[in-house]
């Protein structure tokens, strides 16, 4: 009887160690918890983490404002899936899943520019079909974004003397990022000029803003010949709210 228990004991301990070499009980364990990118400085070159992103129509001119949100991808190699939950109410109520991605990204499009917050989290989905815990709660707000008048449309623009015409629409921001980018190669865009302005004087819905005048800010002028491209960030009051214009493009000769 006691032979026969000993045979039985390292009948199971051995079983064990296969189970556990083989990976059996790896296999059991939930993917790890999402974690998100975090959101850059609103002047950051690089954008990064939760921000308002435009969503240009079939002619180039902006139609919405969307919400980005990324985060970092698992390590786990049975990853299928990440998962999206939103919340319309707050950070811990009424979160509905809004979509499933195999990217580390996700563009949501169903939002108004009405100053309301929408709530973010995203899990992990592995091959077993289990769901890892939830990441951090994100919160985005959009308000109305800049209508850029010119320069759009590889429009030609004096590099000395020119001046770019916008407008804040339906609401002045507290204060606005204006990004110029410079293309190095066919499509090719890199930071020429990105200057926070918060020192805005002239409250008018139409804005005109000359080069000397953006020299002022911090821009070398005048301006190289090249194609360039330009966008207005709106910011908002609050943490975590802005909007963006689309990128319109000029030329310098």
């Amino acid at each position: 009887m006691f032979q026969k228990f000993k045979c039985c004991l390292l009948l199971i301990i051995i079983l064990n160690l296969v189970a556990c070499e083989s990976g059996v009980e790896n296999q059991d364990l939930p993917p790890s918890q999402v974690i998100l990118v975090e959101k850059s400085a609103e002047d950051a070159v690089e954008e990064r983490g939760i921000d308002a992103e435009a969503i240009p129509g079939p002619d180039g001119d902006i139609v919405a404002n969307g919400i980005y949100i990324e985060w970092y991808p698992l390590q786990e190699e049975d990853i299928v899936a990440y998962r999206i939950y939103r919340s319309e109410v707050d950070s811990v109520r009424d979160f509905v899943r809004i979509a499933q991605v195999q990217d580390t990204f996700y563009l949501d499009q169903n939002v108004a520019p009405n100053l309301k917050y929408y709530y973010y989290y995203v899990t992990a989905v592995d091959e077993a079909g289990q769901e890892g815990d939830p990441s951090e709660v994100v919160k985005y707000s959009l308000i109305p974004w800049a209508d850029l008048h010119f320069p759009i449309r590889d429009a030609e623009f004096d590099g000395g003397n020119g001046t770019f015409q916008w407008d804040f629409a339906s609401g002045f921001p507290v204060s606005f990022i204006f990004r110029l980018e410079r293309e190095v190669t066919q499509n090719i865009y890199v930071n020429f000029f990105t200057k926070h302005i918060t020192n805005i004087t002239d409250y008018e819905v139409n804005q005109d803003w000359s080069l000397s005048r953006l020299s002022e800010e911090g821009l070398s002028t005048p301006l190289p010949t090249g194609r360039y491209r330009w966008r207005i960030d709106n910011v908002g009051s609050m943490e975590y709210q802005g909007s963006e214009s689309v990128w319109e493009f000029f030329v310098v000769k």
